[in-house]
This record gives structure tokens, C-alpha cells and sequence, in this order.
């Protein structure tokens, strides 16, 4: 586990401290943790390591490049999981480079999940820094997803570029997405759009199928989704699709479609297309989606996408959100707006906890509230885990609990 929690993200890793910490590590400000309003609301101490929950029901994880360690939430907090577990060590060859990481595992259900940490320890300019390897499926039918964005290194849903098929027999990863005219960035690594999965399609069980903006500018935010289906030439199910969200259940995919100044979640169902919902104004500057929620930042409306029900956030004007976490009932929820800098330097950051079946909100704006590199994570209907710093003088981090 991590010495240091993550707001450090790569930054604790040996050899990449210096380089990453401008883009990781919080500012030191004029700001006292003792006298914060935050800190006299939050439970601060919950647990001494930052933790990151997986799609397995109930398990969380804590990842450095030593080891991942698997956590079940009690009554009594957090308690490391020994059984069903396991290591294996994957290697895979990418742009003339090969990538090697031990990758923990634990198995629950028939299910597995695992993660381990590649990272280079060349002099040299390396194509590939850093990449998070990533076990899903089962024993029999293995997935292996590589990510090579530290900056996510702790966000729950991370967008994985390589996909390969991972056979515990004979501990091989072979890719299973057509690699036929790939193009490449400007690193001479493979385009990283070139095929795309999400934790949230894994978590959603849609691990047959994947985005590309081969025929795109990945700056315009369009993809195409593909059937994981093996072929050289794999199945186009559609087109100009909008984010990296999916759901494939009861035999129907639904999915985002761009059109123009409105946006429509469309289904596919034998074979047949149909319109779910329409959405006035721009996907990626109106809205935001978290797991299976969209937010409509113009009005403050969640819509759960598996059923179609939402709620409104009354009394509150939200439109400046930059992110959101909800429940599973959408009665509570926070919002994180994006962080200032004031002009002595100072960055202050502004979070709201609403409950929806209420109207009550409490806002807090301060510095240091919480770690930008970590999500906010509810662990229960009405309580939120997040990373904080914990230490002014040792810059050290502690999962925080918030209860509404």
C-alpha cells in the first residue's frame, strides 16, 4: 500500500517524483487543517490509505507499484481481504517496447479483478512511462486492459486503450482489436483512441464491445462502437457516438448520438433503432456522466440511464459543476465545482452535499477540502469517502469519510 495516499498519484513512485509533481501534488498554501470548517465536518481518519472501489460488490482496492491489497468495508471500517487472491506476472509488447507488471488479483462470485503498475525505468524518452494493468472477467474468459494515464491512476473510471485476451493456462496476453493500419501519436506509441473500454462499461458487463475514433478527430469527442467480436475487421454497430458510456442489457444497447444542439440516448434492439430520451444542449459542456447518471448542469437533473428515472436538484444552481458523485438511490449526492486560485496563490476549492429528497445543501469553501486525483465514492446511502491530506508538515493522505 502507499506510504503517502494518492493525492501524490505517480508522485510517490521512485524515480518519477520530480517529474510528475507539478501535475500531482497540492500547493503549499497559508491554510491551517486544524481551524478548517471541513475538517470539524468530516471524519478524517477513516482509513490511513486511499482506496478505490472495483466492480466485485463490496471490494475496494489500494495500488502502489509494489502491491495491490483488497479491502471489504465492515462495521468497523475497513478490513484486508487474504482469500481469493492472487499474483500473476503479465507481460505484453507495445511500439517495439515490452511492458511487464506483477498484477494482484482477488476472484469473487467466479469473477476476477486485477491491477498491477508498469513503469519504466529507462533513461531515455520512453513511449510508455507508465500504464496500469487490468484483469476483468472470469478464469476462463480473461480480460486484460491497459490504461497510460497516471493522472487516473486513482479515478474509478479510468479508459483503458489496449485490449487483449489473458489466459491464466498459459499466462499470454494476445490483442484481440484489429491493429491493421493503426496510427500513431506524436510519442510513436499506437494511437490511444484507436480502441477504448472503460471500468464503467466493465462494471456494466459491456466487455464486447468497444469505442473508436479511428475515423474521428479524438478532439471532437466522437467514436464509433465496434464489436469485440475478434475478426480482422471487427462489426460496426454504430456510429458518432458521444462519450465512452454504454449499456447492453435485457439484448439492447444504449448509447449517446450527437445531433446538433441536442443529443438523443438511442437503443438498438433486434436489430432496430429507436430514440430513449432527447437532451437539449451541448453532451460535453451541459452534462456530465458518472457511472450510469447524466446531469444536466442547466437545470441540476440526474437521470438514471438504466431506468430512465430522475430527480431534480431544487434550489441550487449547479451549472458551474465540474463533476458529481451520487448514491444508489439518487436521494444524495456532491458536486465539486472547479478549483480557483486566488490572488495570493492560494487554490480554493468549493464542494456542495445535497440531498435531494430534502432540498437541504451544505457547501464548503476552502483550500485542501479534498485530493483532485481521487474520486469521491459513496460507501453507504448517506456517506461519501474521498482522500484528504491529512498532514501539513509530512504532505500525508487519509481516506475521509463525510456523513449527510
Amino acid at each position: 500500500m502507499l506510504a503517502a495516499a494518492a493525492a501524490v498519484c505517480v508522485a510517490v513512485f521512485v524515480g518519477y517524483q520530480r517529474r510528475y509533481r507539478e501535475l500531482t501534488e497540492p500547493e503549499t498554501v497559508e491554510f491551517s487543517l486544524a481551524t478548517s470548517a471541513y475538517s470539524a465536518a468530516v471524519q478524517a481518519d477513516f482509513f490511513e490509505n486511499t482506496l478505490i472501489p472495483c466492480e466485485l460488490d463490496g471490494i475496494y482496492y489500494g495500488v502502489s507499484p509494489d502491491a495491490v491489497q483488497f479491502y471489504t468495508l465492515t462495521s468497523s471500517g475497513f478490513e484486508k481481504i487474504d482469500e481469493n487472491c492472487g499474483r500473476v506476472n503479465i507481460a505484453v509488447k507495445i511500439a517495439y517496447e515490452t511492458l511487464e507488471a506483477a498484477v494482484d488479483y482477488i476472484e469473487k462470485d467466479g469473477r476476477i479483478f486485477g491491477a498491477g503498475v508498469f513503469l519504466s525505468d529507462s533513461d531515455k524518452a520512453p513511449a510508455y512511462p507508465y500504464a496500469l494493468f487490468r484483469l476483468c472477467g472470469t478464469k476462463e474468459n480473461c480480460l486484460l486492459l491497459l490504461s497510460f494515464d497516471y493522472s487516473e491512476l486513482y479515478k474509478s473510471n479510468r479508459t483503458y486503450s489496449e485490449i487483449y485476451s489473458y489466459s491464466f493456462k498459459s499466462g499470454r496476453a494476445v490483442p484481440v482489436v484489429d491493429e491493421h493500419n493503426r496510427l500513431v501519436n506524436v510519442n510513436g506509441a499506437p494511437r490511444d483512441d484507436w480502441s477504448m473500454l472503460t471500468d464503467t462499461l466493465v462494471a456494466n458487463s459491456v466487455t464486447d464491445y468497444f469505442f473508436s475514433s479511428r475515423n474521428y478527430s479524438y478532439a471532437d469527442g466522437s467514436c464509433d462502437i465496434f464489436r469485440l467480436s475478434g475478426k480482422t475487421l471487427p462489426d460496426k454497430v454504430a456510429q458518432d457516438a458521444l462519450g465512452l458510456w454504454i449499456s447492453n442489457k435485457n439484448s439492447a444497447l444504449r448509447y449517446f448520438n450527437g445531433c446538433g444542439d441536442y443529443f438523443v440516448l438511442k437503443q438498438i434492439k433486434n436489430e432496430k433503432e429507436s430514440g430513449q430520451l432527447s437532451f437539449d444542449g451541448d453532451f460535453y459542456k451541459d452534462y456530465i456522466v458518472r457511472g450510469n447518471v447524466i446531469f444536466d448542469k442547466k437545470n441540476g437533473e440526474f437521470t438514471d440511464l438504466e431506468t430512465l428515472r430522475s430527480v431534480k436538484l431544487e434550489g441550487f444552481n449547479a451549472s458551474a459543476a465540474a463533476d458529481f458523485a451520487i448514491n444508489g438511490d439518487m436521494s444524495r449526492c456532491v458536486i465539486i465545482f472547479p478549483e480557483r486560485e486566488q490572488e495570493n496563490s492560494v487554490t480554493v476549492q468549493r464542494v456542495a452535499f445535497c440531498s435531494l429528497d430534502t432540498g437541504e445543501v451544505t457547501v464548503f469553501e476552502e483550500p485542501l477540502i479534498y485530493n483532485s486525483a481521487v474520486d469521491f465514492v459513496f460507501i453507504s446511502p448517506d456517506t461519501v469517502m474521498h482522500s484528504r491530506l491529512s498532514d501539513e508538515a509530512t504532505g500525508k493522505h487519509t481516506t475521509c469519510v463525510y456523513k449527510f
